[in-house]
């Protein structure tokens, strides 16, 4: 049997160069594209979680308004009020600091995130402190007074600032997620042009 032509040989490498080189890159493209729909999915994920953290800062003074309201203990529409604000905030952190599949929102997994839930001065103490003590007003206790002074003391200081801290601690994530995905394509393209080179 006679052997292939040194012309055929080399078409045959050439082809397989070919076919290579387009695998190469058509697998370098399904990874970016891969990388930028789940990049896109979290985003769209952060947005409402952003949304929703900061949604309880507005509770916090929402509550804060209602039990500070001239009659002590409030009066029954402002306990009404005051009741559906502690419960939706209550509703929102849990979500935010364990996840609710309900709405959508992933258990927070980055260290900055948990920290800004779970570590000192971090959101989810306070703010159930800050609703047990509006809880103490809604019930018109004994102590109602000092529970009302100490939901204006941490509404204008420790709380405020664990809730901004949490928003921030979204929004940084945000950032590097956003970050990863450009660093991510342009390694891509990197790639795709050096084995368009190679070949």
């Amino acid at each position: 049997m006679s052997k292939p032509a040194p012309s055929q040989l080399s078409f045959r490498r050439l082809t397989l160069i070919y076919v290579s080189a387009l695998t190469a890159i058509a697998v370098l493209s399904i990874c970016a594209h891969g990388l930028m729909v789940g990049v896109i999915e979290q985003q769209a994920s952060s947005a409402s979680v952003v949304n929703m953290a900061g949604r309880q800062r507005m509770l916090s003074q929402r509550i804060a308004f209602f039990a500070s309201q001239p009659t002590l203990p409030p009066s029954k529409e402002n306990k009404q009020k005051l009741a559906t604000a502690i419960s939706q905030m209550r509703s929102a952190q849990d979500a935010l600091a364990y996840g609710s599949e309900r709405r959508g929102i992933p258990a927070p997994k980055e260290v900055s995130v948990r920290n800004a839930h779970f570590g000192p001065k971090g959101a989810v103490a306070l703010v159930d402190q800050y609703l047990r003590h509006a809880e103490q007003v809604v019930l018109g206790l004994a102590n109602s007074k000092a529970a009302l002074l100490e939901i204006h003391r941490m509404a204008d200081a420790e709380l405020l600032e664990s809730l901004e801290n949490v928003v921030s601690s979204y929004e940084q994530e945000s950032v590097h997620r956003i970050d990863f995905l450009s660093l991510a394509q342009k390694l891509v393209l990197v790639a795709i042009i050096l084995t368009l080179l190679s070949e």
